[in-house]
C-alpha cells in the first residue's frame, strides 16, 4: 500500500508537473545539495574572518577559487547558480556556525553511505518508472543524499537560531531543504519517500552534532568587527 502511494506521488511530480522551464529550475535547486557545492559555500563561511584579516583581495579570490571547485563533478551553469545562491543563504552565518554545519553535513553524508547500502533500494528510473533529468550518482535510493546532507545543515541553523543567533535566515534554509528534496523527485532519481528519509536522517544527525558542538560554539564570530576593520586599512 505504501509503496503504491510512493509510486504514483513519485508520478504524479516527475510527469505530472513536468516543463522545460521547470527543469531549469529544479537543475539549480537540485545542485545545491550536491556535497561538492554544499562543502565549498559553507568551507567559505568558516574561513571569512580568516580571509577577511588579510584583505577583500583574499576574500574574494578564495570566494572564486571555493566556487570553481563546486564546479568540479557538477552540471555548468547550473552548478555555478547553485554555489553563488548557497553562498549566498550563509553568508551571514557565524563561521563557527558553519563549521558545525559542515560537520553535520559530512557526518549525515557519511552515514547515509551506509544506510543506502543496507536497504539498497533500486532508483525509479532503473524500474522503468521515470527518465532522470541528471546521470545518476549510483543505483540505489534510499535515502536521498542530498535531502540528507541539507537537513543535516538547516537543522544547525534552527537550533543556532532557537539558540539566539537571529541572523541564519532558518526558515529560508527549511525552505531549501524542502525544495531539495522535492527537486531529487522532480528529477526522477528518488521516490519522494527517499527524500522523506533523507529529511529524517539528516534532522537526527544535525540535531546530535548540535548536541554535541552547540554548548561550545560561540554565536558571535565578530566577522562584523573584522570586516569594519579591513574596510578602515584599505
Amino acid at each position: 500500500m505504501m509503496m503504491d502511494w510512493d509510486t504514483s506521488l513519485f508520478r504524479a511530480i516527475h510527469v505530472g508537473m513536468k516543463s522545460p522551464a521547470m527543469d531549469n529550475i529544479i537543475r539549480v535547486v537540485a545542485d545545491t545539495g550536491l556535497g561538492q557545492v554544499q562543502a565549498a559555500a559553507l568551507l567559505w563561511a568558516w574561513m571569512r574572518p580568516w580571509l577577511l584579516k588579510r584583505g577583500q583581495a583574499w576574500f574574494w579570490g578564495g570566494g572564486v577559487v571555493l566556487l570553481g571547485l563546486a564546479q568540479i563533478d557538477g552540471y555548468g551553469w547550473a552548478t555555478l547558480i547553485a554555489a553563488v545562491l548557497m553562498m549566498g543563504m550563509i553568508s551571514q552565518w557565524p563561521s563557527s556556525v558553519a563549521r558545525v554545519a559542515l560537520i553535520s553535513a559530512i557526518i549525515a553524508g557519511i552515514i547515509r553511505l551506509g544506510v543506502v547500502k543496507i536497504f539498497n533500494r533500486p532508483r525509479p528510473s532503473n524500474l522503468g518508472f521515470g527518465t532522470p533529468l541528471e546521470p545518476l550518482y549510483g543505483p540505489t535510493s534510499f535515502p536521498s543524499g542530498h535531502a540528507t546532507t541539507t537537513a543535516a545543515i538547516a537543522t544547525i541553523a534552527i537550533w543556532a537560531m532557537i539558540r539566539g543567533e537571529r541572523n541564519l535566515c532558518a526558515d529560508i534554509a527549511l525552505l531549501w531543504m524542502l525544495l531539495v528534496g522535492f527537486a531529487r523527485v522532480y528529477s526522477g532519481v528518488h521516490y519522494p519517500t527517499d527524500a522523506m528519509a533523507g529529511w529524517c536522517l539528516g534532522a537526527m544527525v544535525g540535531t546530535v552534532v548540535w548536541l554535541w558542538l552547540g554548548p561550545t560554539t560561540r554565536l558571535d564570530d565578530q566577522d562584523s568587527a573584522s570586516t569594519a576593520a579591513t574596510a578602515d586599512s584599505a
